[in-house]
């Protein structure tokens, strides 16, 4: 199955998010749900800093964050 997550994608690819680049490489490669939930929590921590940083919009913040959550329960109905 493939996931659109470009918006996510496309902050992964700034030499500055290394960190969250790496952390959603985890999350795409793990079986497990109790490390997905842990990877979740912390892509969202993530981007909820960035947004109180002003250094994203509450739009690219929602859509990051649904796209995030997509990868583990499928997308928003």
């Amino acid at each position: 199955m493939s996931r659109s997550i470009t918006a996510c994608e496309a902050l992964a690819a700034e030499w500055k998010r290394c960190n969250f680049r790496d952390r959603l490489d985890e999350l795409l490669n793990e079986s497990r749900y109790d490390r997905q939930k842990e990877m979740v929590d912390w892509l969202c921590g993530y981007l909820a800093a960035l947004l109180d940083a002003d250094l994203i919009t509450l739009d690219q913040h929602h859509r990051m964050g649904a796209e995030i959550l997509s990868i583990v329960w499928g997308p928003a109905q």
